[in-house]
């Protein structure tokens, strides 16, 4: 579990009923895309604790704050990003908040650039990004999609659903968290954050304990194909003791039995020292805090109906935020029937992911406490019109980037993995399952928009209901999919894309429907008009990167000046993208798509 810890608020405002006077954010350390890097040298290292100074949080606080009004709109009704780089009233401030001459953080005439902060979150998100896939790089060199590495996705699959998805940024426990102090006062909030440390600690410890325990028994259950084939009883005995080390924490084709294990030892190891230290490192960061702590007694939390009101709204969230990382609970039990699936598929699911990682920090991060001041219903209307907007700029920004990775997915993929035991074989395996992966991306995001205007809400039970819905879906085309139509891996990576679709687009349902979205049928043609362009650039955009790549590949290779490691290679897909690029926003500019002017106000403020 990530342990959290608290930034202060050091607002000034005189009302304490104004919930944007009063912001509290949770930094996960294990993150280098959390907030608390805004004030930190961006630095190649994962761990980037060495100059932290935690005296200066509320100047923390304070970039954070103005990260939050980044997706703020003003009265029209339309993300305005030039005018909250200019003038502070357009932050998304309640004027009254601020009444009798209280001092406003936003006024600062030295500010003159907030999405400044947001590009740090992205740009630290890059690099953690970066160094993840460095280490999925090495992995794959040395062991391929052999038992080791097919092992190792097997026994890290709870560790990793503990550590990253519930515990760390933009989870289940970050999000709920935010929401749930925007609505209580300081002391109320440092209490709940103090009994949930207890319960979520003890919570860990019980789960640690059984996945000891029970280590066997779970590779025997989420696994059974490992019992079957003659490469999975390898894998198993692998799985098996990385699970007993590799305890909730995350992290060439061996010759013999004894060889491989050793490997696998070896890796769980490594992956469970870094994140002990990362841990330790984190208690002691908390100790600088010197935060105040209450005496409390169990009964007390137990009572405690902020904590009521905290796990009601975070258990559902688990589920809800998490169903990527559930569905995959699936796609292992199936992918432990076909050799190599669980490795492919875990590198593949990490190149699909970055950019959405890098995106959703950025847009759906900040834009939590925007959500959460028009979740009033007599502001549902403006709720659904920023929604709108917000929406149509990360597809907008989405498309081309999966439109890119599918048309590339095979150079790409050489590029980066083929290499010693990543043979040509186990690239065409990758590359097919990034293609599958990648058609859900666009609904990833939306999703993630989704989920979080339902929390601002207080709505926990439609995305629950609309989640679970999803994973049986998915479970039912991985049967499908994999036993009738024999697709194997490429079929597993299929179906998380289609349960993540229908997920998304049975959340956009419900939501319109709830706020009454599409009022008339001109709203409704409108979008689908909008996805009609969208869909025909693509297809432009496709054909052109395509075609480009095939143009300069040759003529880079034979230019030997070039013929340096892969170099033309890299050459030849960097080009290809740009000019992917151009050929999907050069049409929409030209017709004046709505989305494109948000993109060129986002664009403007991020570099000026």
């Amino acid at each position: 579990m990530g342990y959290l810890l608290k930034l202060q608020s050091a607002s000034t405002n005189t009302r304490a009923s104004t919930t944007d006077s009063n912001i509290r954010f949770f930094a996960h350390p294990r993150k280098p895309n959390s907030t608390y890097l805004l004030n930190l040298p961006l630095s190649l290292s994962p761990k980037p604790f060495g100059s932290i100074n935690f005296k200066s949080s509320p100047r923390v606080l304070y970039r954070f704050n103005l990260i939050c009004r980044t997706g703020s709109f003003d009265g029209s009704n339309e993300l305005n990003f030039e005018s909250m780089s200019k003038s502070p009233e357009n932050t998304g401030f309640d004027s009254q908040s601020n009444e009798g001459g209280a001092y406003n953080h936003f006024s600062s005439p030295s500010v003159k650039r907030p999405f400044r902060s947001a590009a740090w979150i992205g740009a630290a998100t890059a690099a953690s990004k970066f160094l993840g896939l460095l280490r999925e790089i090495l992995l794959a060199a040395v062991f391929g999609v052999g038992p080791v590495a097919t092992a190792f996705k097997h026994a890290s699959v709870l560790p990793c659903f503990y550590t990253s998805v519930l515990g760390g940024v933009n989870g289940p426990i970050h999000i709920t968290m935010a929401t749930t102090l925007s609505k209580l006062s300081d002391k109320s909030g440092r209490k709940l954050i103090q009994n949930t440390l207890y319960i979520v600690f003890l919570m860990g410890g019980i789960l640690g304990a059984l996945v000891f325990m029970l280590a066997e028994s779970i590779i025997y259950v989420s696994a059974p194909g490992l019992w079957i084939l003659t490469e999975g009883q390898i894998t198993r005995e692998i799985a098996i003791s990385q699970c007993l080390i590799y305890l909730l924490m995350r992290g060439g084709n061996a010759i013999s039995p004894d060889d491989a294990l050793f490997g696998g030892l070896l890796v769980s190891a490594g992956a469970s020292l870094g994140v002990f230290l990362q841990w330790l490192i984190q208690v002691i960061m908390h100790e600088k805090t010197r935060c105040c702590f209450f005496s409390i007694s169990w009964m007390e939390v137990l009572k405690d109906k902020d904590v009521h009101k905290f796990f009601e709204l975070m258990l559902p969230a688990i589920l809800i935020s998490g169903m990527a990382q559930i569905a995959s609970f699936t796609d292992l039990y199936f992918a432990s029937f076909i050799p190599g699936a669980a490795a492919g598929l875990s590198y593949a699911h990490l190149l699909a992911m970055a950019p959405l990682g890098v995106l959703s920090s950025t847009t759906v991060l900040p834009l939590i406490p925007t959500f959460s001041k028009l979740a009033k219903p007599s502001a549902w209307p403006m709720l659904m019109e920023n929604l709108k907007q917000a929406i149509l700029l990360c597809t907008v920004i989405v498309l081309p980037v999966t439109l890119t990775m599918c048309v590339l997915a095979e150079p790409v993929i050489s590029v980066l993995f083929q290499r010693f035991t990543f043979g040509s074989a186990a690239s065409a395996l990758v590359s097919s399952l990034l293609i599958c992966y990648s058609i859900g991306s666009p609904f990833y995001i939306v999703r993630e928009m989704l989920v979080v205007v339902f929390y601002a809400l207080g709505d926990g039970q439609k995305p629950f209901l609309s989640s679970v819905a999803a994973i049986i879906f998915n479970a039912f085309l991985d049967w499908l999919l994999v036993s009738r139509f024999y697709l194997g891996a490429q079929g597993l990576a299929l179906s998380t894309s289609l349960a993540t679709a229908l997920s998304a687009l049975l959340l956009l349902y419900l939501l319109s429907k709830k706020l009454n979205g599409f009022s008339n049928e001109i709203e409704f043609v409108a979008m689908v008009g909008h996805l009609l362009q969208l869909l025909a650039c693509c297809i432009i955009s496709g054909l052109s990167t395509k075609v480009s790549y095939k143009m300069l590949r040759h003529p880079l290779s034979s230019v030997t000046i070039l013929r340096f490691w892969r170099l033309p290679e890299i050459l030849s897909i960097s080009m290809a993208a740009s000019i992917g690029m151009c050929c999907f926003y050069l049409p929409l500019t030209l017709l004046h798509f709505p989305g494109m002017n948000l993109v060129k106000k986002l664009f403007k403020t991020l570099i000026n």
